[in-house]
C-alpha cells in the first residue's frame, strides 16, 4: 500500500480528518480492496508526510 496516499500540504482541515477522507476516497474508488489492512500510524504518518503527533487525534 506504500505510495498510494498524498502527503498532506495546506489545507485548512485537521490533518486527522484529511488522513480519514484519503483513507475513505481509497476505500470508495476500490483502490484499498475489500479486506486489506490499512497501514499503523507510524506507516501512515511516513506515507502522509506527517508527524505523528498531529496524526493521533484524542
Amino acid at each position: 500500500m506504500s505510495g498510494k496516499f498524498n502527503v498532506i500540504t495546506g489545507s485548512k482541515r485537521s490533518i486527522h480528518v484529511q488522513v480519514a477522507r484519503d483513507i475513505a476516497r481509497g476505500i470508495l474508488s476500490g483502490d484499498l480492496a475489500e479486506g486489506s489492512i490499512i497501514p499503523g500510524e507510524m506507516a501512515l504518518c511516513e506515507q502522509f508526510g506527517i508527524s505523528v503527533l498531529h496524526f493521533v487525534k484524542r
